[in-house]
């Protein structure tokens, strides 16, 4: 029912062991989405201590269920869709358009009149697997609620048999601002028409791979001809190559912003142009120098109505995170609390 991919294990000092995991971030799969999710482990027993190299999946995963029951994984995910009701989204065919959605968006009904561009919810119950069984050897099974956002594309009253999940000829998803960055690609639906036929260069995912359209209005199914969709493959950034570090010299040494030196041992940053001389030591001379660590020139996140954009950086509670979803900061809405704007890097 659940997949866990485990993207970061961070390590805490202790005084009777080297170092033990103190946080597991990971990715849950579940039902077709991908959710991120942090979780803090308590201390390990000295005794039964384990080496972080001998560290399975298996044994993260028996950690994991350890601490996150079902019933807290499946509150997490309906919390994470009754947030969305006050979050922005987008839809984007045939070009992209911009929706505010807020609290006051209604909910689908049977028998009301709705209009072309109107956006609604839809919430539905759902049976579930839980991979367990019962003393019989039945599979056990849950109730999962769901939540989505459509937009109707077709006016006509409402019936019975024309929700919004099913009738694709009246409604068509909208998709959260961010959640394809962070989550992972749609999956291919048939279109029913001009309405939510695919536009050129939109990604998609089809039979466990990912594809392109190759043109505009495309309504054909991937994988069938080569002209029409390509697979897709996310474009990777090459790593940078290292900063070359050197001595410090004092010998009129010109250095420009970004050198790193090394001055007793430690590493610096130049901050200013200049040409060194004695007397402007790096850890003297903090107007040129800056202890050099990876987060230099990553800011403090801050709630005084910043304008982030998404995969800006910032730095809060010591930890770096990164922006995936457009907003202007404010107080109560730091990357802690909100992980719907921020995920740690």
């Amino acid at each position: 029912m659940y997949k866990l991919d485990f993207k970061e294990l961070k390590l805490k000092e202790t005084e009777s062991l080297d170092s033990i995991v103190d946080v597991m971030t990971l990715f849950i799969q579940f039902q077709g989405d991908r959710y991120f999710y942090t979780v803090n482990l308590p201390d390990p027993d000295p005794e039964n201590y384990i080496p972080i190299e001998d560290i399975t999946d298996e044994i993260l995963t028996e950690w994991f269920w350890d601490i996150i029951s079902v019933n807290t994984i499946h509150s997490i995910f309906i919390e994470r869709e009754k947030r969305k009701s006050s979050t922005a989204i987008k839809q984007s065919t045939n070009g992209a358009q911009s929706y505010q959605v807020r609290d006051h968006v209604k909910q689908w009904k049977v028998g009301k009149v709705y209009s072309e561009g109107d956006i609604l919810y839809y919430e539905w119950d759902a049976q579930v697997d839980t991979g367990e069984v019962d003393e019989e050897q039945n599979p056990i099974m849950e109730t999962v609620q769901y939540k989505k956002f459509y937009r109707v594309v077709q006016g006509h009253t409402s019936q019975t048999s024309w929700n919004p999940r099913d009738t694709a000829a009246l409604f068509t998803d909208i998709v959260y601002f961010g959640d394809e960055a962070r989550f992972g690609y749609p999956d291919w639906q048939q279109p029913q028409g001009a309405h939510d036929a695919y536009e050129e260069g939109r990604v998609v995912k089809h039979n466990g791979q990912f594809w392109t359209s190759l043109v505009a209005d495309n309504v054909w199914e991937p994988g069938t001809d080569a002209t029409l969709w390509t697979e897709f493959v996310e474009e990777t950034e090459e790593e940078p190559e290292p900063p070359t570090t050197t001595e410090w010299n004092p010998e009129s040494e010109s250095y420009v912003t970004g050198d790193i030196v090394t001055f007793n041992g430690i590493e610096y940053i130049c901050i200013q142009d200049h040409t060194s001389e004695q007397g402007q030591e790096p850890d003297v001379a903090t107007e040129l120098w800056s202890e050099y660590t990876e987060e230099v020139g990553v800011p403090e996140w801050s709630g005084d109505s910043v304008n982030y954009e998404v995969n800006d950086q910032v730095i809060y509670n010591g930890t770096q995170y990164i922006c995936i979803q457009a907003h202007t900061s404010q107080v109560g809405w730091n990357p802690e609390a909100v992980p719907s704007l921020w995920s740690p890097v």
